[in-house]
């Protein structure tokens, strides 16, 4: 199954993750949102590397492949479980929220093996699929979180050239095969996972929290709309746009 989901910059709630692991954790204090900056590519890389160093026993670290400016593509994976699950940081480079999440998740499931052996899967985690444009947004993630930074140093790639949205597509007389480095490294970390679970983490400035699954499942859908208030976030009841799309029950 796919969850992909958003959740406002004030808060760096785990409700698509949450759900799943049927727990919530507090924030990491070095990423509170108290504090005024987020987390950049190179601590998402250093803390991606510093677990699977600690917890070499059942954690790895893999490149999966590289941004068109050379910059590294890395996939932490952790546990041993049957099942599969990809988290997916940064599919746009300004919502820097989904990364700290998928760091945070990773040291949770590498330290606590009960949690992990309950889930039965093993998890794979990119921290950034956009370093380069994570790196472009650098004047205002590592600055006093102010309006005037934020709108000086924002930097979002035009829509061909989104990682998320580069995934070869056939459909009718239609065809579309110029995927970005970025989205051949997501490819990349799927053959290899296969996951049977996918999330992909996004953030927004505005509008609360809306999630875009893959098929209608009613207990899901119930737990992910109590879920926002659980943790003091907005829901956003308006979703995205061209979201209402059926697809097959197998995907």
């Amino acid at each position: 199954m796919l969850v992909t989901r958003r959740t406002s910059l004030k808060g760096l709630g785990f409700a698509g993750l949450a759900l799943a692991t049927s727990r919530v954790w507090a924030m990491p204090q070095k990423w509170d949102v108290s504090v005024d900056t987020f987390p950049a590519n190179g601590e998402l890389d250093t803390a991606l590397q510093e677990i699977a160093d600690r917890y070499a026993d059942i954690a790895e670290i893999q490149p999966v492949g590289t941004s068109r400016n050379g910059r590294r593509i890395m996939m932490l994976s952790v546990g041993e479980g049957e099942k599969s699950a990809l988290v997916v940081g940064g599919p746009h480079p300004n919502e820097p929220a989904g990364g700290a999440t998928a760091v945070h998740l990773a040291r949770q499931l590498a330290k606590d093996g009960e949690l992990r052996k309950r889930l039965g899967y093993r998890w794979h985690f990119i921290g950034s699929i956009d370093p380069d444009g994570l790196a472009l947004n650098d004047g205002w993630l590592r600055s006093p979180r102010t309006l005037e930074n934020y709108l000086n140093s924002f930097f979002r790639p035009a829509f061909i050239d989104q990682p998320e949205y580069t995934f070869p597509l056939e459909t009718g007389d239609y065809s579309f095969k110029n995927s970005t480095p970025e989205n051949l490294a997501w490819q990349r970390a799927l053959e290899l996972t296969r996951p049977d679970y996918q999330v992909s983490l996004h953030g927004t400035d505005y509008g609360g929290v809306f999630y875009i699954v893959n098929r209608d499942i009613p207990a899901l859908n119930d737990k992910l709309v109590a879920y926002p208030e659980q943790v003091g976030l907005t829901l956003n009841a308006h979703g995205e746009p061209l979201a209402e799309i059926a697809t097959s029950p197998r995907n």
